[in-house]
């Protein structure tokens, strides 16, 4: 850890070329900003970064985006858990993806870009969530292919193991 309580730990092996091969994983909270890479057929983890207690992560993100090189290089599959507040949880029989916006409207915020969804069938239900512009407009401009997931899908998907 250094003075700006980054963390930023390299596997010596990693190889930025064969990035293509990889998958990066994003989070970005509040005050928060973690990234990873990593090699989900062998299962190895080269590239792990975290910094707290920053201001704002979608800021930090936005500077990292333009710094970092890790960033910048093509991956498999870029996933990106963002925290928002606006997002809600319907029950799955009552859900119904044809009135996407029926259900937004029980979202907290005006100021927000695209509406997403992720299934949750395990647990029952389905979550309706909606980047704030700032956040939406950084992901499609630099993690273009970027899948979107709700802040805590990670332990969704723990606990649904």
């Amino acid at each position: 850890m250094n003075n700006n309580n980054n963390i930023l730990l390299i596997d010596p092996a990693f190889d930025p070329a064969s990035s293509s091969a990889c998958n990066l994983l994003v989070k970005v909270g509040t005050d928060h900003l973690s990234y990873a890479i990593i090699n989900k057929e062998t299962k190895q983890v080269y590239v792990v970064f975290d910094q707290q207690e920053c201001e704002d992560g979608t800021l930090k993100l936005a500077e990292r985006l333009k710094t970092d090189l890790y960033l910048a290089l093509a991956y498999q599959e870029v996933k990106t858990a963002v925290h928002t507040d606006n997002v809600v949880s319907i029950p799955n029989e009552v859900y119904n993806e044809t009135s996407l916006n029926t259900h937004a409207k029980f979202l907290t915020g005006v100021n927000h870009g695209n509406l997403y969804t992720q299934s949750l069938s395990h647990f029952g239900f389905t979550t309706i969530f909606a980047l704030p512009k700032a956040t939406d407009q950084i992901l499609n401009t630099h993690l273009t292919n970027s899948k979107r997931y709700q802040h805590n899908a990670g332990l969704f998907a723990l606990a649904e193991k």
